[in-house]
């Protein structure tokens, strides 16, 4: 009897979990085996999981090599061999998902994972990342060529001299386990999305959630967009209404949190035209960090006006109103000091040299 012994290392848990969670059997429901096909997209993208996940993944030109001496068999199916997962074959199968449309099957499987998993949606959180790459990516005929653009925008990794793409994702706040993913050109702006892709989400899945993201949700147009869902976002500090909000907030206002060192207060809006309720939340420990900053920022602006007025004492004036509007020109100037007290001087002068005559000085 001939044996063989070949290597699965830790793949064949990560087979395991494809298998409970039927990634390849979703995959070829939507996206049928062609009759001559000897290994089908699903199993294909299952091979690409496991070389993903492997101790020493392969590029994609080298894919076949990766499986070479592994139980593919046992790993992917009967009758598959490791040159059967040729480029040729890879490159099919990502040109039968994009048709199909990656973000959609991204969610199907995703959201078969999480109905077996059990994972908790009561709330979902939407972000966005961005990408760099590099290179010049020239192309023929790349205009009629469908797909993300690659272009200069907001870096989010501090890196604006490269190109880039954006990447969505919307996860659920147990464990944080992606239930969306997009992929979007690399100058997409974030406010300009987020609440369409809350409404197109919800109205793809019925998950009673409570949606949260950062202040780029926060609009007059984007909250009029999201209409019934439920949302949680940070309101940005330069909307006026919230500058005279936090300004007029009294200490009586603000209520001790069941967390320690935060104080909360609570008030409603109509911004945008949507009834909501805004919370204030102030951190003690941030605003002992913020006065201890804000003294520094005072005795620093106390010795520049120091010198000023030190400068304006050694002025001469006409007369006694122009020193009194020189002084209070001066003193709007800053912002932390004022002259609560103003007196003058006065100098006389003489027209001419020489030995003062007994006629009133000028």
């Amino acid at each position: 009897m001939d044996i063989q012994v070949k290597n699965i290392d830790h793949l064949g848990i990560v087979a395991g979990i494809v298998d409970q969670i039927g990634i390849v059997e979703e995959i070829d429901r939507h996206i049928k085996k062609h009759p001559q096909q000897i290994i089908s997209t699903g199993q294909v993208l299952k091979a690409m999981i496991l070389n993903g996940l492997g101790f020493v993944s392969a590029p994609l030109y080298l894919f076949k090599e990766f499986f070479v001496g592994k139980a593919t068999e046992h790993l992917l199916g009967e009758g598959i061999l490791p040159e059967h997962l040729n480029d040729d074959r890879i490159g099919r199968a990502l040109d039968s998902l994009w048709d199909y449309g990656l973000t959609p099957m991204f969610t199907n499987i995703a959201m078969l994972a999480q109905r077996q998993v059990k994972i908790g949606v009561e709330s979902l959180h939407l972000d966005s990342s961005s990408f760099s790459v590099e290179g010049k990516y020239e192309r023929e005929n790349s205009e009629s060529i469908e797909g993300v653009r690659i272009t200069y925008g907001y870096s989010k990794d501090h890196r604006p001299d490269l190109k880039q793409f954006m990447m969505d994702v919307i996860c659920t706040g147990d464990g944080d386990i992606p239930l969306f993913l997009r992929i979007a050109d690399g100058n997409e702006a974030d406010k300009a999305v987020f609440a369409r892709l809350m409404r197109e989400f919800r109205e793809e899945w019925d998950l009673d959630s409570i949606y949260v993201a950062d202040s780029a949700l926060y609009s007059a147009n984007n909250l009029q967009k999201m209409g019934q869902l439920r949302w949680i976002t940070l309101v940005p500090a330069s909307i006026k209404a919230v500058k005279i909000l936090v300004e007029s907030l009294g200490e009586e206002t603000f209520e001790a949190s069941e967390v320690s060192g935060y104080r909360i207060a609570s008030c409603c809006s109509d911004y945008g035209g949507v009834h909501q309720r805004w919370l204030v939340i102030e951190s003690e420990s941030r605003r002992a960090r913020q006065l201890e900053q804000l003294d520094k920022r005072i005795q620093k602006k106390l010795i520049l006006a120091q010198g000023k007025l030190n400068r304006l004492m050694k002025q001469d004036f006409a007369c006694a109103m122009d020193a009194e509007i020189a002084a209070q020109k001066l003193s709007q100037e800053w912002k932390y000091h004022c002259l609560e007290s103003l007196e003058i001087e006065t100098n006389l002068h003489y027209s001419q040299a020489g030995r003062p005559s007994k006629k009133p000085a000028t």
